[in-house]
């Protein structure tokens, strides 16, 4: 909050209302105590989406008859491991029952969809179309929640709104601001740099919280908070 915050992004494994739900509520209360709202990530769920931990997804893993096939019936692997093919009925149920079930545990305000991955073999009509549907029921649950992608272009699915017509929700328009492993030289120029990306102000600004191997962290953060409080 002293940073010039106003929310806060917490990662929620498919897992975790079972195995760390105490942690998740830790969170949400302290985020009450300090008047910061929160919104959540659905971390690796099953395989598409993105996250900070680059292990696969149980669900998948559980369940590799749904798992994404190539031509040659191979499974399609990512980074993080194989995949759930998001054109089958069995995984956009689990996504939207994960997705309501995370709702209706905890009091989050909004969703932050991380990278995720349009597979080639999914129309990318039928895809947004998917989206929309699960934004319709997140803003019944919830009139006033933030939804939000992360993604390299800050677009969704990495399209364009024009490419993606279903998703008639507005979406936020987020800058993802990654200064991970900066080094003194490039905290010089960090002033300028947030100056930039905020030029045209966004809904939201999603940025790391002391950032992994950056050579001066303290400073970076003293900029980024007079840059946010400003």
């Amino acid at each position: 909050r002293r940073q010039g915050a106003d929310w806060i992004t917490l990662n929620v494994l498919e897992q975790d209302r079972k195995a760390a739900r105490e942690n998740i509520d830790l969170v949400m209360n302290e985020a009450q105590r300090v008047n910061l709202k929160v919104a959540f990530c659905p971390e690796r769920w099953v395989g598409i989406f993105g996250g900070v931990n680059n292990f696969p997804s149980v669900w998948t893993v559980k369940n590799m008859t749904y798992s994404l096939q190539d031509a040659q019936g191979q499974w399609v692997m990512i980074e993080s491991g194989p995949i759930s093919d998001p054109r089958l009925e069995e995984t956009q149920g689990f996504i939207f029952d994960k997705l309501k079930e995370t709702f209706r545990t905890w009091p989050f305000q909004g969703i932050v969809w991380d990278r995720p991955y349009l597979p080639a073999v999914m129309d990318a009509q039928a895809y947004g179309e998917l989206f929309d549907h699960w934004h319709r029921w997140i803003l019944d649950h919830n009139p006033d929640a933030l939804i939000a992608y992360l993604t390299r272009a800050n677009s969704p699915l990495q399209l364009t709104d024009r490419e993606l017509p279903a998703l008639t929700h507005k979406l936020a328009r987020t800058v993802f601001f990654d200064h991970r492993g900066y080094t003194a030289e490039q905290t010089d120029e960090l002033s300028e740099t947030i100056a930039q990306l905020l030029a045209e102000p966004p809904s939201l600004c999603c940025y790391y919280d002391y950032p992994a191997n950056v050579e001066d962290p303290e400073r970076s953060m003293k900029l980024l908070t007079a840059a946010l409080s400003a």
